[in-house]
């Protein structure tokens, strides 16, 4: 039985099944009024005024960071934004990459870790609580030069939560897919759209 593990801010954890999936409906999440924004920031601690502004100016409820950069040498605290939780993932080993995810501290939200054949290095996922409505929000960071497997890994992981509700945003770097027609020069962008 596939699922998902949840991390809750009292440190307990608890198996979920994905067989039967929450119900949440988008119309619920427009009603609830939540604004997403997604941003590459190649270097989030370079561009704090940037963020800082885009915070002030739109409000959002949920912001996904692709390409944080952020390492261990990076606190919480230096990534921190005044009035959300922070869900981060950074990239282990070499520079670059990694994911933030910020939601609103008003929001119940709470990480889920993957199943093992779906966790990616680049990928942090929560559950959204609404009254009885659950809603997952993914935030997936795909190197351009990304390996096989950590690329299937991707998909697996976008294939399980999509099950679900959801909000899956992030940086796919998918440079042959014209979106417009859906059409696809690449085979991994194929790959890609049959999702």
């Amino acid at each position: 039985q596939g699922g998902f593990t949840e991390k809750y801010d009292n440190g307990g954890i608890g198996n979920v099944s994905t067989n039967k999936p929450a119900k949440v409906s988008l119309e619920n999440c427009t009603e609830a009024g939540y604004k997403c924004v997604c941003l590459n920031a190649r270097s989030i601690v370079n561009k704090r005024n940037e963020l800082n502004i885009m915070v002030e100016d739109t409000d959002p409820h949920i912001i996904g960071i692709t390409e944080s950069w952020a390492n261990k040498e990076i606190s919480d605290a230096e990534l921190g934004l005044p009035g959300y939780v922070m869900f981060r993932k950074d990239r282990i080993g070499r520079r670059g990459g990694g994911v933030i995810l910020y939601i609103k501290e008003s929001i119940q939200a709470y990480e889920i870790i993957l199943e093992k054949e779906a966790d990616c290095e680049e990928a942090v996922w929560c559950n959204i609580v609404t009254g009885n409505s659950t809603l997952t929000v993914g935030l997936v960071y795909r190197s351009p030069n990304i390996s096989i497997e950590d690329n299937e890994k991707i998909q697996t992981a976008i294939k399980e939560v999509s099950k679900r509700d959801c909000i899956i945003m992030g940086d796919f770097n998918h440079g042959h897919i014209q979106w417009e027609s859906l059409q696809s020069t690449g085979h991994e962008d194929q790959k890609c759209l049959v999702l």
